[in-house]
């Protein structure tokens, strides 16, 4: 027999949603966890597409396309670290990050928005 990894989480996340609490308490991370993921995704990339837009003119394809990218990784890791540390999940979980990304990212000017 083989193992299908698919079919053990799906019991996982079937085993975890069977109990009340459990229940609410994994919503609650699924739900930071895709708030992580689309808060990386949309600042990363629309970091990277705008310093590409700014810097191909005047240092071309490939140092725009790098210098890009490196501005997309810092927009990620400093909005991400703002999702985290305002996460009252995540209260109590230690995490590291250099001090001037840290108080980089408390001066930058974001947005928090929640749908309804």
């Amino acid at each position: 027999m083989l193992f299908d990894p698919l079919s053990a989480l799906a019991r996982v996340i079937v085993g975890v949603y069977s109990t009340n609490k459990t229940a609410a308490e994994a919503d609650a991370w699924l739900r930071f966890g895709a708030s992580l993921f689309g808060t990386a995704f949309v600042s990363f990339t629309g970091v990277w597409g705008m310093s590409i837009w700014a810097l191909y003119p005047r240092l071309g394809v490939l140092a725009a396309l790098v210098l890009g990218f490196a501005d997309g990784l810092i927009a990620m890791a400093a909005t991400t670290f703002l999702l985290w540390s305002r996460s009252p999940l995540t209260r109590g979980i230690p995490l590291m990050v250099p001090s001037q990304l840290a108080e980089k990212a408390r001066q930058e000017d974001t947005t928090y928005t929640e749908r309804k």
